[in-house]
């Protein structure tokens, strides 16, 4: 179906899926936005429950307008040096980003969580962008 979603040039198209367990529908929008092509895939095995929430969903498709979503900006990877006394809990918490644990970092840079830190190592953080 060719139709426009909120002044953009879009197409609806909707797809039967055959698995091993059943049939699934997929609905499918194409959206042009400024010289690109966005899709936006819904997957249900219940198509008459859920074809209208995912059909308004994909509608909802709009341009953002709101200054505080756009301002933000996102977060960076950074490398630190580290310091006599370091531990991977002390340095989350002085990058104090909500989103990365001590744990993630132990992950990040391939050390256990209760590892000594070397002074001079360096250490990949992920410093908070918005």
């Amino acid at each position: 179906q060719v139709t426009n979603i909120n002044g953009n040039h879009a197409v609806l198209a909707l797809y039967s899926i055959r698995t091993e367990s059943g049939t699934l529908a997929a609905l499918v929008a194409f959206v042009e936005y400024r010289d690109k092509l966005f899709q936006i895939v819904g997957v249900t095995p219940d198509f008459r429950t859920y074809s209208g929430p995912m059909e308004d969903s994909m509608r909802s498709f709009n341009r953002i307008t709101e200054q505080r979503i756009l301002s933000v900006q996102p977060d960076r990877l950074k490398i630190y040096t580290a310091q006599t006394g370091d531990t991977l809990g002390s340095i989350a918490a002085r990058y104090n980003n909500p989103r990365v644990t001590a744990d993630q970092l132990a992950i990040l840079n391939r050390l256990a969580i209760d590892q000594p830190i070397t002074p001079g190592r360096l250490i990949k953080v992920v410093e908070k962008g918005y």
